[in-house]
């Protein structure tokens, strides 16, 4: 029987992970800069001082952190969510779609390799670094609950902070690289994306 290219989960997962990454990256760029702890507490402390009022600057501090804490709950269920969703992709790997990335990842390694191999290779490379962001950041989230000390949240917030920056590279040339593609030899693959593509046997 013949099927899509790309299976409705696939779909699917696709266009959410998207979605909750652009999301993650908001809030990060939103705790960045206008909401940054330290202007956040300029602002405080130039608006009370106008007003005649002093007050201790880590009090004000405190006030910056409270004031931007809501908009970094998001940051954490956003978190939850790309974990779920990272979950559902190792999972969707086991899948004819899912197993379709691999097998032209790697078949440079092979007699058949394709033309765009290191772009799929590209692609687990960006899983990979999903599933650390997702795993240190979840471990973040519970390491008081682990018995971890602050030093060790220290590391894994390097961690996670590294990784994302290859997300956050990787997006542009994503972008990019479709441009090229739907102007070149694999025009179409932004609607297969959505609608399944070509159908196999």
């Amino acid at each position: 029987m013949a099927s899509k290219k790309w299976s409705v989960p696939m779909r699917v997962y696709h266009w959410l992970n998207s979605l909750v990454v652009t999301l993650i990256l908001i809030t990060v760029v939103l705790r960045k800069t206008v909401l940054d702890k330290y202007l956040v507490n300029g602002k405080i402390q130039g608006f009370l001082t106008g007003k005649g009022i002093e007050i201790d600057k880590d009090v004000t501090m405190k006030l910056a952190k409270i004031i931007r804490s809501e908009m970094w709950e998001w940051h954490y269920i956003f978190g939850f969510v790309l974990a779920f969703l990272i979950v559902l992709r190792i999972i969707l790997f086991f899948t004819k779609s899912g197993k379709l990335v691999i097998k032209d990842a790697f078949s440079f390694l092979t007699k058949n390799k394709k033309d765009n191999y290191w772009v799929k290779l590209l692609y687990l490379a960006v899983y990979l670094s999903i599933f650390i962001i997702s795993v240190s950041g979840v471990l973040m989230y519970f390491y008081k609950d682990l018995g971890w000390t602050h030093d060790t949240k220290e590391t894994l917030e390097s961690i996670h902070v590294a990784v994302m920056n290859i997300i956050i590279y990787f997006i542009p040339l994503h972008i990019i690289g479709i441009i090229l593609a739907e102007n070149e030899d694999e025009s179409g693959v932004t609607s297969d994306m959505i609608n399944g593509g070509g159908e196999d046997s």
